[in-house]
């Protein structure tokens, strides 16, 4: 199988933001589900449209890994890429302006229901008790894509492990696509979703009247209303990932913390930056307010080890 490497940056990063390189433990397996991938002959049989023949050769591991959760009582659920005329209608953007008319015309006939290029390659153990949920979009979570996030929802689950193809694409998209849910804590049902993000989302607060919500991803900064889901601010302007966020108790002012090594003040009313360059000497992995509003505190990365106050006019 062919070695793919995290550079050591990202290690000593992961690390450093989470206290170790492993995100969990261990995992409970009957809350747990193995979501495979796009593992269908359209990208895994040689001289498809969509071939990556690199991924013929994970099929023993996630046997492996399907084999090993079954028999601990978790759930095995294949994901496959489906482009039905609901697709080819609601997502236009890709099939109108990523692909060429000759492209587009053999993706769709390559990734219909029942078209060769859909089904399941046939080296999976794919058992009768295994799901299998079709995707419109990169991910399987994006707004319209599929039904997995009620299926996986039903049966209890809420951990992934997620394998298949192409790893930078719909694996990951699947695995941290940009959305907040809203979830309503008597009955546990999502009651809506904040989508707008286009990466991770890293951290998100609601403001002290309960009013709105704050979301922080990639470089951009958003507002929330909290009853409508609507986005009510967007700010931009730090250089690198943002990674925390603060109201103010006055709800009127937002701190936020990058990982380029900054905070920064965004007044919700005026939407504009009040300082900017308060700098560390590493990432910004956090920022709290006083209760009276008048003290800004900020703690920096490994390379910087200070906490500082700041007392912004």
């Amino acid at each position: 199988m062919h070695k793919p490497a995290i550079h050591p940056d990202v290690i000593r990063r992961a690390s450093e933001r989470r206290g170790s390189l492993r995100v969990f433990d261990s995992l409970v397996p009957k809350h747990t589900a193995h979501v495979v991938v796009d593992l269908q002959n359209g990208f895994m049989a040689p001289g498809q449209i969509a071939e990556i023949a690199t991924a013929r050769e994970i099929v023993p591991n996630v046997n492996r890994i399907s084999a090993a959760l079954r028999a601990a009582g978790g759930l095995v659920v294949y994901i496959q890429n489906t482009f039905d005329p609901i697709a080819v209608a609601t997502w236009s953007t890709f099939f109108d302006h990523f692909c060429s008319p000759e492209r587009r015309q053999r993706m769709i006939d390559t990734f219909s229901p029942g078209a060769f290029g859909h089904a399941i390659w046939h080296g999976l153990e794919v058992l009768p008790v295994d799901l299998c949920v079709p995707k419109r979009r990169f991910g399987a979570f994006a707004p319209g894509s599929s039904d997995l996030h009620a299926v996986l929802q039903e049966r209890g689950i809420d951990t992934l492990i997620v394998t298949g193809t192409a790893t930078q694409v719909c694996c990951e998209s699947t695995a941290r696509d940009a959305m907040i849910r809203v979830w309503n804590a008597d009955t546990g049902a999502s009651a809506y979703v904040l989508s707008g993000h286009k990466d991770v989302v890293h951290c998100m607060r609601f403001s002290p009247n309960g009013r709105n919500i704050a979301s922080v991803g990639n470089t951009t900064v958003r507002v929330w209303d909290m009853h409508s889901g609507e986005t009510l601010h967007k700010f931009e302007g730090h250089k690198g990932y943002v990674v925390c966020v603060a109201w103010r108790p006055d709800d009127m002012i937002l701190a936020t913390g990058s990982a380029d090594h900054s905070v920064r003040l965004w007044s919700i009313n005026g939407e504009r930056i009040i300082i900017e360059g308060a700098t560390h000497g590493d990432w910004v992995h956090g920022v709290a307010w006083s209760p009276d509003g008048m003290t800004l505190a900020s703690c920096g990365g490994n390379q910087d080890g200070t906490i500082r106050l700041w007392q912004p006019a």
